[in-house]
């Protein structure tokens, strides 16, 4: 659990089930002691992943819940704006998604989501996501590595994108998301795809 104050100062805490206890995490790197935002997180193979924004700079702050140990990882020059930035699992990977709808497609009623890969610590830019035009929400990636997105306007549909084979198709599934409240949106989107998940596979 992280927690920023007011003054910019933060704690870092660590729950432990089989002691249930708190243990504070009393060392943390230098470039964590200075002003910054956290945005969007996600959590896998026991370490916390976090969007933090320094004044314009963007990166992704590791902490290892076993070492207890932080990494920073300087996210691509690309991106600049926070809010269509998002963080997922693909393939056991680290991955981040960045959509805005300036980016250029080459594809008739088309638009596409950047998409770069964690390897060996470097991120590695990927062939772009490519989806219809009309206005999308990144959810999060199924178990199988398919993309999830709502379709906002129609429903809140669900629609699930293969990346591979560039196939999507509409799931028959509306989800019950409210967008008012930023900090509901925090580990929301992974919870929701493994419910999602979970219902497609026992329809099919």
């Amino acid at each position: 659990m992280l927690h920023i104050h007011k003054d910019d100062a933060f704690t870092v805490e660590v729950y432990s089930l089989s002691t249930d206890s708190w243990k504070m995490v009393e060392e943390h790197p230098l470039w964590l002691k200075c002003t910054w935002q956290n945005h969007r997180a996600t959590f896998y193979n026991g370490v916390a992943y976090h969007i933090i924004q320094k004044f314009l700079l963007f990166s992704i702050m590791s902490f290892d819940s076993g070492s207890e140990t932080f990494e920073e990882f300087i996210a691509p020059d690309a991106i600049r704006c926070w809010s269509r930035l998002y963080i997922e699992v693909y393939k056991d990977q680290i991955c981040l998604l960045y959509y805005l709808r300036l980016f250029h497609c080459e594809e008739e009623g088309m638009s596409q989501i950047e998409f770069w890969v964690m390897q060996e610590k470097r991120w590695k830019q990927m062939r772009p996501i490519l989806y219809p035009s009309d206005y999308y929400f990144v959810v999060g990636f199924s178990t199988d590595n398919e993309l999830l997105m709502e379709r906002s306007g129609y429903g809140n549909a669900l629609y699930l994108c293969n990346y591979e084979s560039k196939q999507y198709r509409e799931t028959g599934i509306e989800l019950a998301i409210s967008r008012n409240d930023p900090e509901q949106l925090l580990f929301r989107p992974h919870a929701t795809a493994q419910l999602v998940l979970a219902f497609i596979r026992a329809q099919s």
